[in-house]
């Protein structure tokens, strides 16, 4: 049967000839590439320094070369361009050094994807959060997928058989984590965390959780579980605020505006009723699950109504409930911890507002734009990005397929992969190898790249991942 969220994928994979085709969730959609674009703008003169970007000019662009200056970083390709030795994890961390004096000491780390199931951005992934566990004290991991599904994977590195094949852990029916995610790197980097805790007890363990909001039948589950266990008074409130509402996957909801109005309204007195009927008793854990799930339930209304009507008001939905679902987790059980999170570079995006010209939705609030709004420089976000990734993602995908990301004459993709001979770079926005305050094009979208990511990462190849799935 075909969910709502999967006919939206197939009429964008109709309506567009290139890869790749989404930003969001398992069974992502992209917007009409028409609603997002605008007029093409010529780069302006020397905004970037092309061929004159070669490896041998970087001692005479150095601004301080006398007796007193400190020793060139062996790393740096040109000012604010730094050489990324590969994906390799037993590679020394030296030449991530630039990038994490970019992130500085953030309290929310984002790490990007210009796609989902580029295993070139998952093995970067698990590099680099392996480096922040290890040497930079980082305990807790955020995923974009839903939040319920993902316990089952934080209780698995918290105690499960790390050699356990990974079917058994990420397979069906319920894979704990969104499958287009579910590569054979990602399973390493779990695997890497589960071992990690086997020998590191808490405060030094790891945590992981979900933060997305699509899962309306875990969410109506668990309420009505909660209502059983702690709140029975108020059983029949609960069944009543469910009425009307779409809680599965594979519903359309609402038929009307009016019928989204009262369901929304519905849930929003909820939380109200819960509180007053739950015994005193109630674990604090149960009591913001329940909360969670409320909003999270009610974020997927609008996201499924609007859909097909409005795609900016759908991804809007989604992303302003991440960032709620995000934040509540964060405050309520890692107070004050620095945390790494894992989403599509388009979720991350610090001003995405501005952006008017994308592959994705046009002018949206996202994730990341909230976090700035919310958290200010607290937050530091990387882009992660290559030339022409490959996919293998099902139903998107025939197999392995190598994508268009970065190949357009201004996108930085394209700039940096044939002006530097490296595995990968680590780019500071604010170099100024490409005018800062210029709208490039970078993850299928144009923006100024400062004003969206801390630091960008952009690998010279990024192969399919190897799906452990499909």
């Amino acid at each position: 049967m075909t969910s709502p969220r999967d006919a939206l994928l197939a009429a964008a994979v109709a309506a567009l000839a290139s890869l790749p085709l989404a930003a969001c969730g398992d069974d992502a959609h992209r917007a009409d590439a028409d609603s997002a674009a605008d007029a093409d703008v010529a780069a302006p003169a020397d905004t970037w320094r092309g061929d004159d970007a070669a490896a041998d000019d970087v001692v005479d662009a150095s601004p301080d070369t006398g007796p007193d200056a400190a020793a060139p970083d062996p790393y740096e390709l040109w000012p604010g361009i730094h050489r990324l030795d590969g994906v390799d994890t037993d590679l020394p961390p030296d030449d991530l050094a630039a990038l994490w004096e970019l992130v500085g000491d953030a309290q929310l780390i984002g790490l990007g994807e210009a796609v989902h199931t580029s295993g070139g951005f998952y093995a970067v992934k698990d590099r680099l959060i392996r480096d922040l566990v290890a040497h930079h004290g980082l305990r807790v991991l955020a995923m974009e997928t839903p939040r319920i599904a993902a316990r089952r994977l934080d209780a698995w590195i918290h105690g499960g058989d790390c050699a356990a094949p990974a079917l058994e852990v990420f397979g069906p029916p319920a894979p704990p984590i969104f499958g287009v995610f579910v590569g054979e790197d990602t399973v390493a980097l779990f695997r890497w965390l589960c071992a990690w805790n086997a020998d590191h007890d808490d405060p030094d363990d790891v945590a992981f959780f979900g933060f997305d909001a699509q899962e309306p039948g875990d969410d109506a589950a668990e309420l009505r579980a909660f209502a059983a266990a702690w709140a029975p008074g108020a059983s029949d409130a609960v069944e009543a605020a469910l009425t009307g509402c779409s809680t599965d996957v594979y519903d359309t909801g609402a038929a009307t505006e009016s019928e989204l109005d009262a369901c929304l309204a519905a849930l929003d007195t909820l939380p109200d009723t819960l509180d007053a009927a739950r015994a005193a008793e109630t674990p604090a854990d149960a009591w913001l699950d329940a909360r969670l799930s409320v909003l999270s339930l009610s974020s997927w209304q609008p996201e499924v109504y609007w859909m097909g009507r409005n795609i900016t008001r759908s991804w809007e939905a989604r992303d302003l409930a991440m960032t709620d679902l995000l934040l509540m987790q964060l405050d309520a059980r890692f107070p004050g911890q620095r945390a790494i999170l894992w989403a599509h570079d388009y979720h991350l995006a610090a001003d995405h507002p501005a952006i008017a010209r994308t592959g994705f939705v046009a002018h949206a609030r996202t994730l990341g734009s909230e976090l700035r709004a919310r958290r200010g420089r607290a937050y530091a976000p990387v882009a992660i990005t290559a030339l022409r990734p490959w996919i293998d993602w099902a139903g998107v995908s025939d197999g392995p397929e190598q994508t268009t990301i970065g190949a357009g004459d201004e996108a930085l993709e394209r700039l940096l992969v044939e002006g530097f001979d490296a595995p990968g770079v680590v780019y500071d926005p604010a170099s100024t190898w490409a005018e800062p305050t210029y709208a490039w094009e970078l993850s299928d979208e144009r923006m100024i790249v400062g004003d969206n990511y801390d630091a960008v990462i952009v690998l010279r190849e990024s192969p399919a991942m190897t799906p452990v799935l499909w």
